[in-house]
């Protein structure tokens, strides 16, 4: 079948589909051969399930930007009192950071970019300006193209981006300073390297109970990379829109006593 042959029945079939509530979606390779890996929850739920399990909830957001934006736990750590590490590298925002979580005990903030190894690498990001959309800011990223892919909704993108030398700090590294015995939850949202953070995790010595992190700018082959080494290492993985939650079975069942929570109310 050819390609445009192809686009139209591929097409048609999703049109079929919504007509009966349903939606044709593609499954990574790593799940299609392991279906027993592929989990039906959202992060949320997982959430409640580690918070009422865990006696010490700890925390590290690689990419925590402002920590209101867009951000899924930002109403947990207030509501629950989490501990936890929050990087960000902007100084824009990494201040906005430490101020939106003002009051909070237990919190590390630090402003650095984190990558496969301590090195200094090209960091981009796109200038603010008069009729760019907000949260653009969120757009920054060790890869030019994943920036740039943004180029339907902010006009002249590419005489905005800006870039600088930035010095790294190795992923197994931050993680090994923690002040915590175990990591409860590893968010990661780094646009577009998220895999590259991922294909390095020492799961053998850290294993965190939760791992989330964005695919949206991932290529297939990046993220079903991704997908595959977290399976390996004995999670279960759930497919969001835009992000992939992975859990390990044990931090999945609450046990005769356990209670799930609800989220909390954004505020």
């Amino acid at each position: 079948m050819s390609g445009r042959l192809g686009n139209l029945a591929r097409g048609a079939a999703r049109r079929a589909l919504a007509s009966r509530g349903l939606r044709l979606a593609r499954l990574p390779g790593p799940l299609a051969r392991r279906p027993g890996a592929e989990m039906r929850i959202d992060l949320d739920f997982a959430l409640a399930l580690r918070t009422a399990l865990a006696k010490d909830f700890y925390f590290v957001q690689i990419g925590a930007f402002d920590g209101r934006m867009f951000d899924p736990i930002y109403p947990w750590v207030r509501a629950y009192g989490w501990r936890g590490l929050l990087v960000e590298p902007q100084p824009r925002y990494f201040s906005d950071l430490v101020e939106n979580y003002s009051g909070a005990d237990g919190l590390d903030f630090r402003r650095i970019a984190v990558g496969v190894r301590n090195e200094t690498k090209t960091f981009y990001t796109v200038a603010d300006g008069p009729g760019i959309p907000a949260g653009v800011g969120m757009l920054a990223s060790f890869d030019r193209e994943t920036l740039l892919s943004h180029r339907r909704s902010i006009p002249d993108l590419e005489s905005l981006l800006r870039s600088e030398e930035i010095e790294c700090v190795a992923l197994n590294d931050l993680l090994g300073g923690v002040e915590a015995d175990h990591i409860d939850l590893l968010q990661i949202d780094v646009e577009g390297y998220d895999h590259e953070l991922i294909r390095v995790l020492d799961l053998e010595r850290f294993a965190p109970s939760i791992v989330h992190f964005e695919h949206r700018h991932l290529t297939p082959a990046q993220h079903e990379a991704s997908i595959g080494r977290l399976v390996d290492h004995g999670y279960r993985v759930c497919l969001e829109k835009d992000d992939t939650l992975a859990c390990l079975p044990a931090d999945l069942s609450l046990g005769e006593d356990g209670a799930a929570l609800r989220r909390p109310a954004s505020g």
